[in-house]
């Protein structure tokens, strides 16, 4: 079931809530490695990442 889901995915379909639910249920391992196996095929093993940085940290001069 878990491997039918990920198929169709793959395919371009979105599931329907019936297939999520079945999901609830469905081996943890399995479901988890299924859920890997669909990141690595729409994002690859790469990624971007973003920080904010405070660049006013308490020492300003106006903050007195």
């Amino acid at each position: 079931m878990i491997q039918q889901i990920k198929n169709k995915i793959i395919n371009g379909f979105q599931i329907k809530k019936e297939d999520a639910r079945k999901l609830i249920r469905a081996d943890l391992e399995k479901l988890s490695r299924a859920s890997n196996e669909l990141r690595q095929y729409f994002c690859g093993n790469a990624f971007d990442i973003c920080t904010i940085i405070n660049a006013k940290n308490g020492k300003c001069s106006e903050n007195i």
